[in-house]
């Protein structure tokens, strides 16, 4: 083989790795184009505020009921958050607790025992308490529906804040998961456009402390 053949061989290889290396780098590029087009980085968060006036030492107890309502959950999706901002106006400190009722899930539905006992119902044998509810939606799903409370305690003349949040990574440590619940969510919304994909109710709940 002369060296011109040789050469000419040698540029052609080199133009054909060059070609791949060019072919490599733009369908890099363009994948991470389409995921980062599917990862939303922002929140969603409505916050309400409630202000309560403990003013004697009777055990005085105040509630209020705080809805969640999720249109359209998916993986990558914005978090979504609706808050409950807790002043205490009066002169007494309050305990803060907070009780799951019931809960929608697509199309299961669960009712806590806490619930129907504030219904005036006796419980199901399938039924959860409110804190079984509470570690299931944190654990047992793609997604994580969480409870967040900044104190326990509300002093006088303080804020404190009450968070539902609904979070779903693009890609979460389960694809058979993120694959079936994504599915399961996008047909249950093409059936049910005007329905939340994700609707729950929890009373919050602000008494007086006994020895304030």
């Amino acid at each position: 083989m002369n060296l011109k053949k040789k050469k000419t061989i040698l540029s052609r290889i080199r133009i054909s790795h060059l070609i791949l290396l060019i072919l490599l780098i733009v369908s890099n590029t363009f994948a991470w184009m389409i995921y980062a087009n599917k990862v939303t980085t922002g929140i969603d968060v409505h916050v309400r505020t409630w202000n309560v006036d403990f003013t004697d030492g009777d055990g005085t107890l105040v509630e209020r009921s705080f809805s969640l309502d999720v249109n359209n959950i998916y993986p990558g999706m914005a978090d979504f958050e609706e808050g409950l901002d807790i002043t205490n106006t009066g002169e007494i400190d309050g305990e803060l607790s907070y009780t799951i009722l019931n809960a929608r899930i697509l199309e299961d539905e669960y009712i806590s025992v806490e619930g129907r006992a504030s219904a005036g119902e006796d419980p199901d044998d399938e039924d959860l308490t409110s804190d079984e509810l509470i570690d299931m939606f944190e654990n047992d799903f793609p997604f994580k529906i969480e409870f967040i409370a900044s104190s326990d305690t509300v002093e006088v003349d303080a804020t404190e804040t009450f968070r539902a949040k609904v979070t779903w990574a693009y890609e979460s440590d389960n694809d058979e998961l993120d694959t079936q619940w994504g599915n399961d969510a996008y047909y249950y919304k093409e059936d049910n456009p005007d329905t939340p994909s994700i609707s729950l109710t929890v009373i919050v709940r602000v008494k007086q402390k006994a020895d304030s």
